[in-house]
């Protein structure tokens, strides 16, 4: 299957930063004019740089949250319409960082136990919005994504019994969720052990695309949250591991 193939291309760059038409054909057992579909596929994805004979492994840049935010906006209010539905009242809710998780809380209503989050954009939002009872989780500040996290977040967040944990990736690669650094990824672990639910909102750019480190795995969630512009072949991929609402 095509998926598998895509995601095989992009395993074996994890491994070499170059690799040829030919090297991939051979180890795919398919032609190279299938390859350079693939790689054509993956290319206009953001998923890997095409070069004269093969193609690069892409070097991932963590974006600001302003730069974020002007990536997939009406993707993100769909995801964040369809995961508000979720939530019952009354309940414990653990928000991650993200721009995605941000468009999420524009949509929740004031009637929970308690919002946690480690995002300082999300929690200003809450708060200017006069939101009751939120927790800003404190810990190890990173200034680009405007984000917390380190032991500080994570005791504080193991604190809690969460009814529902919304987070984010910076791409999904087979089974495996990514992001930028352990400390981060520890945290998105920390939420997950600790929830009812877990949910993971993740727009249609981000599938078949990994970061650095592994924070979970997609059996791991109750369901992956996406937009329609995941194509079909994709969604059933990742079917086989949990429920995917688009």
């Amino acid at each position: 299957m095509k998926i598998n193939r895509k995601i095989k291309i992009l395993q074996m760059l994890q491994k070499s930063e170059v690799i040829t038409y030919q090297e991939l054909a051979d180890a795919l057992e398919v032609s190279t004019m299938t390859v350079r579909r693939d790689i054509t596929e993956l290319s206009k994805e953001n998923a890997v740089i095409k070069e004269h004979g093969g193609v690069r492994r892409l070097t991932f840049k963590v974006r600001t949250t302003d730069e974020k935010r002007l990536l997939f906006p009406q993707e993100k209010e769909h995801i964040a319409k369809l995961a508000a539905d979720l939530i019952e009242p009354n309940s414990v809710i653990y928000l991650g960082a993200g721009t995605t998780i941000l468009a999420l809380a524009k949509c929740l209503k004031n009637n929970h136990k308690h919002i946690i989050t480690n995002s300082l954009f999300t929690f200003n939002w809450l708060a200017d919005n006069h939101f009751d009872n939120i927790l800003l989780t404190g810990g190890e500040f990173v200034s680009k994504s405007e984000e917390f996290h380190g032991e500080h977040a994570e005791r504080l967040v193991k604190d809690f019994f969460i009814d529902y944990a919304f987070l984010a990736t910076n791409g999904l690669i087979d089974d495996s969720l990514t992001t930028f650094s352990p400390f981060s990824g520890r945290l998105q672990t920390t939420a997950m052990l600790q929830s009812k639910k877990v949910y993971l909102l993740a727009d249609h750019s981000k599938f078949g695309i990994s970061d650095s480190y592994i924070f979970g795995k997609a059996n791991q969630l109750d369901a992956i949250i996406s937009d329609s512009g995941l194509d079909n072949i994709t969604k059933q991929h990742y079917q086989q591991y949990t429920n995917v609402i688009n």
